[in-house]
C-alpha cells in the first residue's frame, strides 16, 4: 500500500480547515520574528517548476563533466518495484518504499503538531523524489520557477554505509517571469546517512526581490557519519529556513556553515538546530550575513543533548557585517542541555566593516570602494574556501552575491 497518497490526503485536510490567524502559530519561538503579511499560503495553488539533475563519479568536477539523469515515471507506475537504476550507484525509489513512507509520515507528524502550513502544503501537494545512493557520486539538482505563483519541491536522499556524496541543490526564480505578485517556494529535503557515509551538500538559492521562500532540511545520521551542509541565499522579499540534524548513533558528526546576503527591505530568518542522540557526537555551527539598507537577518542556533548523553561537543558562531544604520543583525542561541558531559560555546559579532582594515588598504594606494569590497569578499571566502566545488562554480556563487558588494554602500 502506498501511504504517501494518504499522507497527502491528510495534509490537505488539514490545509482545509486550517485558517491564516492560527498557521503558522505566530506566538511560537520559531515563528515571532518573521514578517508573514502577505505571505497567504493558505489562498495559492501549486504552480509548475523544471527540475533536473546531472551525475558524476568523480567531485570537485565543472558541469561539463556532469551527465544529465533522465527522470521517468514513478518506478510503480511501470512495475520496475522497490528501485530502478538511473545512473551508476545511484537509484530511483518508488514512493511505495517503505522507508520513503515512515519519513514522510514523521515529517506530517511533527508539520501537524507545528502547525506549519508551509510543510503542510508542501506535504499535501507533491510526492517526494526519492534517490537511493549505493557508491560515490557526485549530483547537481536543479529547480526553476515556471508558471503560477507557489512551487513545492520534494526530495528524499538515502546514502547507503560508507558512501561518499557531493550534492550541488539549487533553486532559482525565473528571470523572465513577473515576481511582483510574490511567488513563493517551499520546499521540503530529507536526507539520510548510512553509517560511516560522507555527505557534502551546498544548497544554493537566487530568489527575486519580491519571493518568499520557506525551506526545511532534515537530516538523519548513522554511527560515524559525517555531514556538512551549507546554504549560499540571496534574494527574497522574506524568507524561513529550517536545517535540523539528528545524531541518532555514536560518531556522528555535522558542521552546518551559510553565507546570506540582505539588502532593501529583505528578510530571512535561519534556524539551525542539531539534536544530539548518542554519545561521542560533535556538531559546529558557522553562519554569515553582509546586509545594507534595511534588511534584517536572524539566526537561530540549536543545541539539544537530552539526559544521559556523553561526550558531546558543539561549537555556533554567527558573525554579521552591517553596511546600513538601519539594517538589522539578530543572534539567537537556544540551548536545551540535560545532559551534563556536553561542551558547547556560542558567540556572534555583528558590525560595519573594520576602520583600521580599511585605512590600511587606503594607505596602500586603493580606492575606498575597492578596499570595502576587498574586506566583504574576504568575509565570505571563509565560508567558500570549504567548499569542494570547481573554480568556475565558485565563480558564479561569488557573482551571485555582487548586489552587495556595490560600492554604493546603502541609506543610512
Amino acid at each position: 500500500m502506498n501511504r504517501i497518497a494518504d499522507i497527502q490526503s491528510e495534509a490537505r485536510k488539514t490545509l482545509q480547515s486550517a485558517s491564516a490567524k492560527n498557521f503558522p502559530d505566530r506566538s511560537s519561538e520559531q515563528w515571532r520574528k518573521v514578517r508573514l503579511d502577505g505571505v497567504e499560503i493558505l489562498s495559492r495553488s501549486p504552480g509548475e517548476f523544471s527540475f533536473s539533475i546531472f551525475a558524476a563519479e568523480e567531485f570537485g568536477q565543472p558541469l561539463e563533466s556532469f551527465q544529465s539523469v533522465d527522470i521517468h515515471k514513478d518506478p510503480t507506475d511501470s512495475g520496475q518495484g522497490a528501485g530502478e537504476e538511473i545512473f551508476p550507484g545511484l537509484l530511483r525509489l518508488s514512493t511505495s518504499d517503505e522507508d520513503v513512507q515512515n519519513r514522510w509520515s514523521w515529517l506530517l507528524g511533527r508539520a501537524n503538531e507545528t502547525r506549519d502550513p508551509f510543510e503542510l502544503s508542501n506535504l499535501g501537494h507533491t510526492a517526494p523524489l526519492a534517490l537511493r545512493i549505493k557508491k560515490d557520486i557526485s549530483l547537481r539538482i536543479s529547480y526553476k520557477s515556471e508558471s503560477g505563483n507557489l512551487f513545492l519541491p520534494a526530495l528524499y536522499l538515502d546514502t547507503a554505509p560508507n558512501v561518499e556524496v557531493d550534492v550541488i541543490l539549487q533553486t532559482e526564480d525565473n528571470p523572465g517571469a513577473d515576481d511582483q505578485d510574490g511567488m513563493m517556494w517551499s520546499s521540503g529535503t530529507f536526507v539520510r546517512a548510512g553509517a560511516n557515509a560522507r555527505i557534502r551538500l551546498v544548497d544554493i538559492r537566487k530568489h527575486g526581490d519580491m519571493s518568499f521562500h520557506f525551506h526545511r532540511l532534515d537530516f538523519l545520521e548513522s554511527r560515524d557519519s559525517n555531514i556538512h551542509y551549507c546554504a549560499i541565499h540571496r534574494g527574497g522579499l522574506t524568507g524561513k529556513g529550517f536545517v535540523r540534524s539528528r545524531a541518532t548513533e555514536k560518531g556522528a558528526q555535522f558542521r552546518g556553515i551559510g553565507l546570506y546576503t540582505g539588502r532593501a527591505a529583505q528578510f530571512h530568518d535561519m534556524e539551525m538546530e542539531v539534536s544530539h542522540e548518542a554519545d561521542h557526537c560533535d556538531s559546529t555551527l558557522h553562519y554569515k550575513t553582509v546586509l545594507k539598507d534595511r534588511a534584517h537577518s536572524v539566526f537561530n542556533g540549536s543545541l539539544v543533548a537530552p539526559p544521559h548523553i556523553r561526550q558531546i561537543n558543539s561549537h555556533q558562531t554567527n558573525n554579521n557585517i552591517v553596511l546600513s544604520k538601519k539594517a538589522r543583525a539578530e543572534s539567537m542561541p537556544r540551548l536545551i542541555i540535560q545532559s551534563e558531559d556536553v561542551s558547547c560555546e556560542h558567540g556572534a559579532t555583528v558590525g560595519d566593516l573594520d576602520e583600521q582594515a580599511l585605512y590600511f588598504l587606503q594607505c596602500r594606494g586603493i580606492r575606498l570602494e575597492e578596499a570595502r569590497r576587498m574586506l566583504i569578499e574576504g568575509f565570505m571566502e571563509e565560508i567558500l574556501s570549504e567548499l569542494r566545488l570547481d573554480e568556475q562554480d565558485l565563480e558564479q556563487i561569488r557573482n551571485q552575491m555582487f548586489p552587495i558588494l556595490d560600492a554604493n554602500p546603502g541609506p543610512s
